[in-house]
């Protein structure tokens, strides 16, 4: 039971909960229950950090009745302390709650990340922001530790010439002794050997022939097989050794799978073609172009992305568009309705309702929610406004934390 984010609240003076320690830990254990909750609907998580970042924590509210209830289960009279505002409380817990969930799962923590680093930047600094500010400063370390592992260059996948260690497989050498002692028992009667040969060659030629011929010839094969009884084993352990830095060169001379990757986006790059429009970015929009741009890389890349694949993309962007069109300012309604314009506003198949940035220019684009409303579900001051190139930025990493609140752990 993790205690450090309420700990926190509580030296700011965010949270009164009094001098009973008891309070605290019912406080706590309300965010170990809703941990739990998130856990089963990774969906419900990033909506909750949705409702941190915009502050949303308006009676009716899902996440807000979530709140309620896991806290009244071990405070029953919380209410009497926080009779009016109880959304420091609640604040306060479910910050708690995400940072448990975030702790030892990169899935979690990059989902988080990526569904709100956008907006955060955008928000009005406060005691409580800058709490908010430094998991989030944690979980984007953490996902760039992670997405670096498999985005980095990898020495291990390099071509080089095989080079073997000139190992000899060393043969054991007949024994002649025992060798010797068989012949000699094959070629006559021996005294006090009853297995030496009965005959002599002057006796019974052909009788002697063949028990001489017989017992050389097994005697001669017995004394090979004992001098290569290890010859196989040794020889498959230098085979495998081998087969493994011959492997290794294959590997090289493939590529890793993200040398493959790196390649596969420079192409994008360079022909500025978009697979899901089929044609290239140029003849789009400039709002179109970015979107699309967004949602191609999307499709290419796995689910942890490093920040320098984000700035890739707003080179794609400024390619495309030029710069000009890249970095001019567009308020969220002209966005939307751009989008719309040119059906560019791609619906996942599962739209529960959830928050995420493009449901909100969906709604907007729609006519579902209004101008000010589509701000406030974002937790953005009204004037803001976002240039083409931070648009595919947002909606790739809407699309990535997405993609994360899917899976299953």
């Amino acid at each position: 039971m993790s205690k450090e984010y309420l700990q926190r609240f509580l030296d700011l003076g965010l949270l009164d909960v009094g001098d009973d320690v008891t309070k605290f830990d019912h406080v706590a254990q309300a965010a170990d229950d809703l941990a739990v909750q998130f856990a089963a609907d990774k969906r419900s998580l990033l909506r909750a950090a949705g409702v941190l970042i915009t502050d949303g924590l308006a009676p009716g509210e899902e996440i807000t009745g979530r709140c309620e209830a896991a806290i009244k289960q071990h405070w029953p009279t919380y209410r009497s302390r926080f009779a009016s505002t109880p959304n420091e409380l609640y604040r306060a817990t479910l910050l708690q709650a995400i940072a448990n969930l975030t702790a030892d799962n990169i899935q979690n923590a990059a989902m988080v990340y990526y569904g709100t680093s956008s907006f955060h930047s955008r928000l009005a600094k406060s005691s409580y922001t800058s709490l908010f500010t430094d998991l989030l400063a944690s979980l984007g370390a953490t996902t760039e530790r992670a997405a670096g592992a498999y985005w980095g260059a990898s020495d291990a996948a390099a071509v080089s010439d095989i080079e073997y260690d000139g190992a000899t497989i060393p043969i054991s050498a007949v024994n002649p002794k025992a060798l010797a002692e068989a012949i000699r028992n094959s070629a006559g009667p021996v005294p006090n050997v009853p297995a030496s040969n009965p005959e002599w060659p002057t006796a019974n030629s052909a009788t002697w022939l063949d028990f001489f011929g017989k017992t050389v010839a097994e005697a001669v094969a017995g004394a090979i097989a004992a001098a290569h009884k290890d010859v196989v084993p040794k020889l498959l352990t230098q085979t495998r050794a081998d087969n493994a830095k011959l492997a290794k060169t294959i590997r090289g001379a493939n590529g890793d799978p993200a040398d493959r990757l790196r390649t596969k986006l420079l192409y994008w790059n360079a022909t500025l073609f978009s697979e899901s429009r089929r044609q290239s970015y140029r003849l789009l929009s400039a709002t179109d172009a970015a979107a699309s741009a967004a949602f191609d890389l999307w499709g290419a890349v796995p689910d942890l992305h490093t920040l320098s694949v984000e700035y890739f993309l707003r080179e794609t962007v400024r390619r495309a568009v030029g710069d000009s069109a890249a970095t001019a300012l567009v308020s969220l309604p002209n966005i939307a309705s751009e989008l719309q314009e040119e059906n560019a506003i791609r619906a996942d198949g599962d739209d529960d309702g959830g928050w995420s940035f493009r449901r909100t220019l969906r709604a907007l684009a729609d006519g579902t929610i209004d101008s000010a409303s589509s701000y406030e579900q974002l937790g953005l001051p009204e004037q803001t406004r976002l240039s083409r190139e931070d648009l595919a930025v947002w909606l790739f990493r809407d699309l990535q934390a997405e993609r994360l609140s899917k899976w299953t752990s």
